[in-house]
Order: C-alpha cells, then sequence, then structure tokens
C-alpha cells in the first residue's frame, strides 16, 4: 500500500523524502488490511478508503 502511493516519485524526491512518505502511508495499509480481514468483503476497506481520502481532502480544503 506505502509503496504504491509512492512509487511515482522514485528518482524525483530525495530517498529521505520517499521513506518518510511511505512510513505516513504504513499505518493506513495496516488498518484497511485488518479491515479486509475483520470482513472478509473488499467493500470495507473500498469504504474505509474513500472516507479516509475525503478527510484528506477536508484537511487540504481547510489549510488553503
Amino acid at each position: 500500500f506505502a509503496a504504491l502511493h509512492v512509487i511515482s516519485f522514485i528518482g524525483v524526491q530525495d530517498w529521505s523524502v520517499l521513506l518518510f512518505s511511505a512510513l505516513q502511508y504504513l499505518p493506513a495499509g495496516f488498518v484497511l488490511c485488518w479491515s479486509y480481514q475483520r470482513s472478509r468483503s473488499i467493500w470495507s476497506p473500498i469504504a474505509l478508503h474513500g472516507v479516509m481520502n475525503f478527510l484528506s481532502a477536508i484537511a487540504i480544503l481547510a489549510m488553503a
């Protein structure tokens, strides 16, 4: 999960920035995995990912 979110920045950003970015995504990856394991359905992590994206968008808009 974390690697897929930072792979497009390889060669563009310094390795320390990539590592820090990947570390930010790790908890979300664990939570989404737990959600799937608990529900045994792909729809639970999809919905949770949508909620996380929505909250991120709200936070970005609030800072603008």
